[in-house]
């Protein structure tokens, strides 16, 4: 029932990243394992979202302890953080009623955005390496920029960097753009 609460938020028209996260903030115990009231039990979830306005191409980033994510710029063909360290906030869960800032940016023709969970950067390898975010960027710069071959050459890359190991962490890649 909480879930869908704020998957009913994030339908909704205008809704700011902001006010999705207070959405998730008010039901993190009931997010977290376990159930329970927000800095009761040691867990946490990090939370990340982004609502896009396909009118204008924005973007608005919110981070709740979560990755944040990488932006690929097409004029320059360079790489950005999605928002900086000061703007990513706590984890849901920690403390009840925290504000959460938001940065918003504009896509240009041929702009990606890369969202991943920390179970991709924390990949390990046979030595215990993890595969870091110079794994990330690495394989990041190869080959086409759209979202579709940068998200195939992440999870490849991050399969290849663990094989022989069990994942210890969720992971997800999500990768979106502006085509024109």
């Amino acid at each position: 029932e909480q879930r869908s609460q704020l998957r009913g938020r994030q339908r909704g028209d205008h809704v700011a990243g902001a006010d999705l996260l207070a959405a998730a903030q008010h039901h993190a115990g009931h997010l977290a394992p376990g159930g329970g009231e927000a800095g009761e039990l040691d867990r946490f979830v990090t939370f990340g979202a982004c609502v896009v306005d396909l009118a204008t191409h924005s973007v608005t980033v919110v981070s709740a302890g979560h990755m944040p994510p990488v932006i690929f710029r097409a004029a320059t063909k360079s790489f950005e953080d999605g928002c900086t360290n000061d703007q990513t906030g706590l984890p849901l869960g920690i403390v009840e009623g925290v504000p959460y800032d938001c940065n918003t940016l504009t896509l240009g023709p041929g702009d990606c955005i890369v969202l991943f969970t920390d179970g991709v950067s924390e990949s390990k390898n046979r030595a215990e390496k993890d595969f870091g975010m110079e794994g990330i960027f690495a394989t990041l710069k190869t080959g086409p920029m759209t979202p579709t071959a940068m998200g195939q050459r992440l999870v490849e890359s991050v399969h290849q960097h663990a094989t022989g190991r069990k994942p210890h962490d969720d992971m997800t890649v999500v990768v979106f753009g502006r085509l024109s």
